[in-house]
């Protein structure tokens, strides 16, 4: 239900309770004092019930936000990583950096503007960290076929692909922390 759909009942409700209270007012016979003791002892406890939903709700979706805006400022700084573990690795590769650099900024758009869903099956189809991942298994391949030896960019390749892993991982949080709902 969108929110067109709950702004018409809304609406429907709004002009059509007066009229539902003049129906009922033919068919509930109560002097007035006995409503305003009713509402006198009754009306505390309803109020203190409902503000205590309101409480507990709003304290759970900040605590929701607070966790995704956490996830989101981890992998931010991830991806600020990576981004220059890209440039540096394939310095001499200018394809593999622009094909790289594009991923990154594949993934900073879904951030951004992208919903979960459209998230969700870009991975499927191509994930911007599994493309990158193998953009250095293969320079990874490049070097080892050339000089059997990965060099000093050993270190780099493997500092690339533990961000990548950190990346994964907290992708994973954020899309978990996104999923949790309220209940209906």
């Amino acid at each position: 239900a969108g929110a067109p759909f709950r702004m018409s009942v809304l609406i429907a409700a709004y002009f059509f309770f007066p009229y539902l209270t003049m129906f009922l007012d033919e068919f509930v016979t109560m002097p007035p004092n006995e409503l305003d003791e009713i509402t006198s002892k009754f009306g505390p406890g309803i109020s203190i019930l409902y503000g205590t939903f309101v409480s507990l709700t709003l304290n759970i979706l900040y605590n929701r936000q607070q966790s995704i805006q956490k996830d989101v400022s981890t992998e931010s700084a991830l991806l600020s990583l990576i981004q220059r573990k890209i440039l540096s690795i394939f310095r001499d590769d200018r394809e593999s950096a622009i094909e790289g650099s594009q991923c990154v900024a594949d993934q900073i758009r879904t951030l951004v503007r992208g919903s979960r869903g459209m998230e969700l099956m870009g991975i499927m189809y191509s994930d911007p960290y599994a493309r990158i991942l193998e953009l250095i298994e293969d320079h990874e391949y490049k070097l080892l076929t050339q000089s059997n030896d990965l060099g000093a960019q050993g270190v780099v390749l493997g500092s690339a692909r533990d961000v990548l892993k950190d990346l994964v991982k907290v992708r994973a949080q954020r899309l978990s922390d996104e999923a949790l709902a309220l209940p209906p």
